[in-house]
């Protein structure tokens, strides 16, 4: 069980919208995915991967015409049980288009980022830490030692490289 007021919000990450490094596609935002040159949509599985969740919601929240961008493009989306087998699926496939996290994104030589999603335009994605009540570890200094590397310069280095970003603990 978690334990009361330990639980904070550590790191961030953002939605991209990726294509083929080959390919020639270029967008300038995700309502031209409309367009009929545009044939699959590639992402994690909107019924149950987070990232397809959020890429969902995300694009319900566009308008085009009398409905929204999802309803456009829902016919054209392929489903993937996570997002690392939506980034090799548009690895492999040159007109492949999908949308990932950034940090996945940049994991990969074999595809570019078409469009970052404006954090202000989506659900905030966050990686929590938290304490374990009754765990050996409760309560033992050690436990905040690492709380304090994780949100330190160090960890935060690592972090970056990687694409994340540190969220601002609460009250600091």
């Amino acid at each position: 069980r978690v334990a009361p007021d330990s639980r904070q919000d550590l790191l961030s990450n953002q939605l991209v919208l990726i294509g083929n490094a080959a390919s020639t596609s270029q967008l300038s935002h995700p309502r031209e995915l409309a367009d009929p040159r545009f044939k699959e949509l590639v992402l994690g599985d909107p019924a149950a991967v987070p990232a397809g969740i959020y890429a969902k919601q995300y694009l319900q929240s566009l308008k085009q015409g009398d409905g929204s961008v999802w309803q456009t493009l829902e016919k054209r989306v392929v489903p993937m049980p996570d997002v690392r087998a939506a980034l090799v699926q548009i690895e492999q496939r040159s007109g492949a288009v999908g949308f990932v996290y950034k940090t996945d994104a940049a994991l990969s030589q074999k595809v570019k980022v078409l469009f970052e999603v404006p954090e202000s335009e989506s659900q905030p994605i966050r990686y929590p830490m938290a304490k374990i009540a009754g765990s050996p570890a409760f309560g033992k200094p050690s436990v905040d030692q690492l709380y304090s590397y994780l949100r330190g310069n160090d960890a935060k280095a690592v972090f970056e490289r990687f694409g994340f970003r540190l969220v601002e603990k609460k009250g600091s």
